[in-house]
């Protein structure tokens, strides 16, 4: 049964559902905490928030790959189910040294930009937002999607409040209680992922998969990230806000919407047995990540022309387009490089991305050293085209492998 015929049965479609409305309250908390702050932050103080963010983001992804997906392949590899393959105290070192990793690199690149309250309150964010994530992501991979979906929805009904009463908060305490909301998830779910856990695990040799994916994140979330990085130390010109803006308002939501089913999307990966199978599942999962962030871009221009006093999202405006083509990309080569771990060697894919995210590193330094903010729009145009032409390659290596690449399919919750 393909993809598309799979979405419209019964039990699949209450999960697809589930999952959207877990997604979407985890992703409205989120932005509406963003939206506060960039209210009732200033400039500079927003600038260093969406530092921490970024960072956040990568490291999630880090903790995400190596505690989780390497897991996940390494499992479908030798026929092992992905709710067999899931280990809570591998997850909790990947996301507890994560979160000291954050904490440091927060200190490092804000401790003499920001006051210190605000700067502690900061710090304490970030390693909350990374802590919180994991228990959610497990209680996914458990397929207790009702479970994620109540904690998601506790988080934008906190966020609903506080929007209510933003008149009452300053910065440093707004940023605190965001804190807390996030604080109270990871309590939530931790407690919930306990009673989630199942009994026998078989063993699982992770080493070839683990340290790879892992590293590949970090890689991939620094060359993605970067610009936000860059343009934070340059600091010179209202367009640097412009992009900042625009990653953390126009394309975070949609961002997080496609982070949120990611984890459905390599779940159904770990299913299937031949080449062409995945190649096709990934082109599925390239028009739904191309439709989210399309979505996300025309919805931000019309309400920034609607509301035209709300200052940041007209600044963002002007940097839509590299924007969104740099993460629709980076978006569309991660899809199906996950298709292609579950049947080409871990070590060529391995080379492949520290290649392409080389370039990109090297790219983006030039364009903005040489040129500034606009040399950088160059480079992310230029780049964007580099990895679709990657995803090309890939899919095409894909389609022509009719080889099983598992022992079997394995059919799961």
């Amino acid at each position: 049964m393909n993809f598309g015929a799979t979405l419209v049965t019964g039990e699949a479609a209450k999960k697809v559902i589930t999952r959207l409305a877990d997604q979407a309250s985890w992703s409205a908390g989120f932005f509406l905490f963003n939206i506060l702050c960039s209210i009732i932050l200033s400039t500079s103080e927003f600038a260093a928030l969406a530092v921490v963010t970024s960072v956040c983001f990568i490291v999630i992804a880090v903790v995400r790959a190596g505690a989780i997906n390497a897991r996940v392949v390494a499992g479908a590899r030798v026929g092992i189910s992905p709710e067999l393959t899931l280990s809570t105290r591998a997850a909790t070192k990947w996301a507890g040294a994560g979160s000291l990793l954050a904490a440091f690199v927060v200190l490092t690149i804000l401790y003499s930009d920001v006051h210190s309250m605000l700067l502690v309150s900061l710090i304490t964010l970030g390693v909350v937002l990374i802590l919180s994530d994991t228990p959610h992501q497990m209680l996914i991979f458990y397929s207790r999607y009702i479970w994620a979906a109540v904690l998601a929805l506790a988080y934008a009904a906190l966020g609903v409040v506080l929007f209510i009463i933003h008149n009452l908060v300053s910065p440093v305490l707004l940023i605190l209680i965001w804190s807390g909301s996030c604080l109270t998830l990871l309590i939530g779910g931790t407690l919930l992922v306990r009673s989630a856990i199942g009994g026998y695990r078989p063993p699982l040799d992770v080493s070839a998969f683990s340290w790879r994916l892992a590293a590949e994140a970090l890689y991939v979330g620094v060359s993605g990230q970067l610009a936000i990085l860059l343009l934070y130390l340059l600091s010179n010109s209202d367009a640097s806000a412009g992009f900042r803006y625009s990653y953390a308002l126009v394309f975070a939501p949609a961002f997080m919407i496609i982070q949120g089913l990611s984890p459905l999307f390599i779940k159904s990966l770990a299913r299937l047995r031949t080449g062409p199978e995945l190649a096709r599942r990934s082109m599925l999962w390239s028009i739904f990540v191309a439709s989210t962030l399309g979505v996300s871009a025309f919805g931000a221009l019309g309400v920034s022309h609607v509301f035209p006093d709300y200052t940041a999202l007209v600044v963002a405006r002007d940097f839509v387009l590299p924007v969104g083509l740099a993460v629709l990309s980076s978006q569309l080569l991660e899809g199906v490089t996950s298709a292609s771990r579950f049947m080409l060697s871990p070590k060529l894919l391995h080379r492949l991305r520290v290649g392409v995210v080389g370039i990109d590193i090297a790219v983006q330094v030039v364009g903005v050293v040489f040129f500034d903010v606009y040399g950088l729009v160059v480079a992310i145009c230029i780049l964007a085209a580099m990895k679709v032409l990657v995803c090309l390659i890939l899919s095409f290596v894909l389609l022509r492998n009719k080889e099983s690449g598992l022992p079997f399919a394995v059919e799961t919750h």
